[in-house]
């Protein structure tokens, strides 16, 4: 009898001391669940995630130490043409009734922005019209307001510092737009309806929908969930110091697309704005002026051949075949670019062209926009990939 009890004691301590660990691992395994992304900018821009939504640095990013001291472990964005672009994809599609986006940033007041403290950490779209579905979902605040999506900027005011780390959370529930400041929730709106996505790109570090927006200053760690977080999640989260060991000891060589270099026959400078993948070899481009039509003149030149001479953009037509369009044929994986020169500024600068791209195989066109100014010719890369 006494054995018995003997190990029935034993049995109930082994049972207390394993409690707290099922409780850590439960934890654990809740800060994962519905993680869409993660990006920690350790010497790169990985997605950490199973999901390998991994990034591309356009223009002005670059390495910088994390909030640790760590050297190229964050990424500072400039604030004028900065961002990293993530192609869209299904986990990247999935967010419809709940959504939560967290980063640790550092805002810098050098940029034309600095008064309103625009913080644009992320963006699901890079076209400029606004609806239901563009963008799908954002992640930005100014030090007066707080937005979604288009349905939802609302009044807001933070107390957010220059040149100061801060962990900065959205969180949206499906009844609740709220806002945390290193886990201390600090504004709650009502909101109930669903986020609609689309097949655009995600962009950290811009906002494109409406007036364009670049975020100016440090950012690391970005996560993105498909749910709302928990407050106890959201602590669990600023708590983590498991990057405070230095895991980069050097700053890698990262190739950034060449922004501005001389082109072969006239001089003027390319900055080259977004990559397009395509699936077929065949494909038909509709040309059209982005937003308001103001007199834009271009010439087009693709595959170092000028396809269209001193064309005055139109608007979208309500049939896109009366819209000009070029037919082009690519070759497997070979990278061409589409460039587009300016010939003036129209009424509303820049040069600001649209690009309707049909391969045939694909149940949606892509959608590209070059923006040109005298000089400057803008530029995208097409290639086709075969599936």
């Amino acid at each position: 009898m006494k054995t018995f009890q003997y190990l029935l004691k034993t049995a109930f301590v082994f049972i207390l001391l394993l409690f707290p660990l099922a409780v850590l691992a439960q934890k654990s395994l809740n800060i994962t669940q519905g993680l869409m992304a993660h990006y920690q900018f350790n010497g790169d821009v990985e997605d950490e995630s199973p999901n390998q939504n991994h990034g591309k640095m356009m223009g002005g990013v670059s390495l910088c130490d994390d909030r640790f001291g760590n050297p190229c472990s964050a990424m500072s964005f400039n604030g004028e043409d900065g961002f990293i672009s993530v192609k869209s994809s299904q986990s990247l599609n999935s967010p419809s009734e709940g959504l939560s986006i967290s980063a640790w940033i550092k805002i810098s007041d050098n940029n034309k922005h600095s008064d309103l403290q625009w913080v644009s950490i992320c963006c699901k779209s890079n076209q400029q019209k606004e609806d239901d579905y563009n963008p799908h979902y954002r992640f930005q605040s100014t030090k007066v307001t707080m937005s979604l999506n288009t349905d939802f900027t609302e009044e807001f005011k933070h107390e957010i510092d220059f040149d100061r780390w801060y962990f900065y959370t959205l969180n949206y529930d499906g009844l609740f737009v709220k806002a945390y400041l290193n886990a201390r929730p600090i504004w709650e709106f009502n909101y109930s309806k669903r986020l609609y996505s689309n097949d655009l790109p995600l962009e950290i570090g811009r906002d494109v929908p409406g007036v364009t927006e670049y975020f100016a200053g440090n950012m690391d760690d970005v996560r993105i969930y498909n749910r709302p977080l928990k407050a106890s999640e959201i602590e669990t989260l600023y708590r983590d110091e498991s990057e405070k060991v230095q895991e980069v000891s050097y700053c890698p060589e990262i190739n950034l697309p060449k922004k501005e270099e001389k082109t072969a026959d006239n001089g003027d400078r390319l900055d080259l704005q977004e990559t397009v993948n395509v699936r077929s070899r065949q494909i038909t481009v509709y040309l059209y002026d982005h937003g308001k039509e103001d007199g834009d003149i271009i010439s087009v030149k693709f595959d170092n051949e000028w396809v269209l001479e001193k064309h005055t953009l139109e608007n979208k037509k309500n049939r896109l075949k009366r819209n000009k369009s070029i037919q082009l044929t690519l070759k497997p994986n070979k990278e061409y670019y589409l460039i587009s020169k300016a010939w003036n500024l129209g009424k509303v600068p820049p040069n600001t062209l649209t690009l309707e791209i049909y391969d045939g195989i694909s149940p949606k066109p892509q959608i590209a926009t070059i923006n040109s100014s005298i000089g400057t010719n803008g530029a995208i890369k097409i290639m086709y990939v075969p599936q």
